[in-house]
């Protein structure tokens, strides 16, 4: 069955942070395992040398419209209508309301409607009310309309059909993965001088637990810091992300605290120095009180870093028994999970050795292949 499918992967890459890695991983996998689909991949103009794919049929075409804006409500579907696909992939669910195709939808979480109140915004409070709404206008018909809704994990699928009174039969759960250059740069020795050299850069002194991802509200960070100002070790934390606004809101919390010689903001940091400094952890903490899979959790399993995580949404669906866990509401209970590993050597070892097994349990190429299913399953349906 001949299938023209376009793929919209303005979030391609870094920028997209973990729906950027959804797309670079599925989009590789799809190259490799499908010949015969005509593909028309929808880039920006600063991603848009970042995919280069080896086979013939996987197309490339700028459409430079910024996500979540009125002009990508226009200029998407117009390039939509003028190339003609069987089927739209959207990764997200910045959907365009006038597109009348058939299109299935990616739903990484519902974070945003759960805990996108005014805290989470840097938005004036009118611009804060509008562009709320509008979200809460397009989510809705992007899952009603979709003839498929993927999702990474049982739990989004459940929060899905609870909250938008969807079939069960319109969600399906593929799970996620860790990209496999990162998990290969655990392998092989530091160097004593490359050591020392990244730790300095970042002004990193051992020993440290370490979190990666965003700063926003519902990624529970006071609590965090409220856990280590609990622990009385020579101990660190190191913050890796994007510098933003909510940066700022945290480190006057961590003044508040008096934790400016405990606490690194790293900012950004290349995949090849990350790796090195998950390796040196002695845990990987991720306290989010909202996640739709957890990658990062993830990546630090992957490189021997124990993670303890809260037992909250879909972590202890993914992690299993693989993570310590704590409550995401109390500090104290982080604060002696934190101090149990840190004095138990056979439950760092123990940690290490699962979250090694629980990483093989996921592959981005069985991701590739069930999506492919669906594409053709929603073209054989009338």
């Amino acid at each position: 069955m001949y299938m023209k499918i376009a793929i919209d992967a303005r979030l391609y890459g870094p920028v997209g942070t973990g729906i950027g890695r959804y797309l670079q991983n599925l989009l590789r996998e799809l190259a490799e395992i499908d010949k015969e689909t005509d593909y028309v991949i929808l880039l920006r103009k600063s991603n848009f040398h970042l995919f280069n794919p080896s086979s013939e049929n996987f197309k490339k075409v700028v459409i430079d419209t910024p996500w979540y804006s009125v002009r990508e409500q226009i200029s998407v579907p117009a390039f939509l209508y003028k190339e003609k696909p069987d089927l739209v992939h959207f990764p997200h669910i910045n959907v365009p309301l006038v597109w009348p195709g058939k299109y299935i939808v990616t739903v990484h979480d519902l974070t945003v409607g759960k805990f996108g109140g005014r805290k989470a915004s840097t938005r004036s409070l009118p611009l804060f009310l509008v562009k709320n709404l509008g979200f809460k206008i397009v989510l809705n018909q992007a899952l009603r309309r979709a003839q498929k809704i993927l999702v990474p994990s049982k739990y989004v699928g459940g929060e899905v059909e609870k909250n938008y009174r969807l079939p069960k039969s319109k969600v399906e759960v593929i799970y996620e993965s860790v990209e496999p250059s990162f998990a290969d740069l655990g392998k092989g020795k530091i160097a004593e001088g490359r050591l020392k050299m990244i730790l300095s850069k970042y002004g990193i002194k051992t020993p440290y637990l370490i979190y990666v991802g965003s700063f926003y509200p519902h990624k529970n960070l006071e609590i965090l810091l409220e856990s280590l100002n609990k622990i009385n070790q020579p101990l660190r934390l190191v913050l890796v992300g994007k510098r933003d606004k909510f940066v700022l809101r945290l480190a006057q919390k961590v003044r508040d605290l008096s934790l400016e010689t405990r606490v690194v903001f790293t900012g950004f940091v290349p995949d090849d120095e990350l790796a090195l400094l998950l390796r040196l952890a002695k845990a990987f903490v991720y306290p989010s009180a909202s996640e739709g899979f957890g990658l990062p959790g993830l990546e630090a399993m992957s490189l021997g870093c124990p993670v303890i995580a809260a037992k909250a949404t879909a972590l202890p669906e993914i992690y299993a028994g693989a993570a310590l866990y704590f409550d995401p509401s109390s500090a104290k209970d982080l604060a002696t999970k934190i101090t149990t590993l840190l004095d138990d050597q056979n439950l760092q070892a123990d940690l290490k050795k699962r979250g090694l097994e629980q990483i093989k349990k996921y592959s981005w190429r069985e991701l590739a292949l069930k999506t492919l299913a669906i594409y053709r399953e929603v073209l054989a349906t009338k």
